[in-house]
């Protein structure tokens, strides 16, 4: 998967990445919330897995949900935000899927 046009990194526009998904199709956010159940190399590993990114793109990711107690994991498609989501809540963490258009 490649994730160069749509993963989202520390900071941010979502209007600005509204406006590009604006008559592309769905936009669908996978949201990752902050837990004390997990060990940071637990989330960091499954987002490696999930989003088949490198260590420091996840552990930007899960850094983000400690910090803020939530993170945008990634704009796409409805059925891929869904098997990213699915393979995070694999070890039961925390995640939301909602559209953005």
């Amino acid at each position: 998967m490649n994730l160069s046009n749509t993963n989202i990194d520390a900071e941010f526009d979502l209007e600005a990445l509204e406006k590009e998904l604006d008559g592309a199709g769905e936009g669908w956010a996978v949201y990752l919330h902050n837990d004390d159940d997990h060990e940071m190399v637990e989330v960091t590993n499954q987002l490696m897995l999930a989003l088949d990114c490198d260590s420091t793109q996840a552990w930007r990711i899960m850094m983000k949900a400690h910090t803020n107690g939530v993170a945008l994991v990634i704009i796409t498609g409805k059925s891929e935000a869904e098997k990213i989501a699915d393979v995070l809540r694999e070890i039961k963490l925390k995640v939301d899927v909602e559209s953005v258009a």
